[in-house]
């Protein structure tokens, strides 16, 4: 199993949304338990370089997070995060 790495400018994100989100934690943390590398969007042609989104709700004021990574044979490396207001009210899309 891969270890996750946060990389510094990830770190400063989601410190910077944990105060102005109560629950960025919680999502970071939610972000970081998915174990599934090649889940998110290749972002370079070899497909190493991913972003994936984690859907936020509003009604229990979770927010939307984002992130650039990159696999490794070792290890996941999170170079990135960007937190943002939720798009939707409640959890699931039906």
């Amino acid at each position: 199993m891969r270890t996750i790495r946060e990389e510094t400018a990830a770190r400063t994100a989601v410190d910077e949304a944990s105060e102005r989100w109560s629950r960025a934690g919680d999502a970071w943390e939610a972000i970081t338990w998915i174990r599934e590398p090649e889940l998110g969007t290749a972002a370079n042609e070899s497909g190493s370089m991913r972003a994936y989104a984690l859907d936020g709700v509003h009604s229990v004021e979770l927010p939307t997070v984002t992130v650039l990574y990159e696999i490794t044979d070792e290890a996941i490396v999170i170079h990135d995060a960007r937190f943002a207001e939720a798009d939707f009210d409640s959890f699931g899309r039906a």
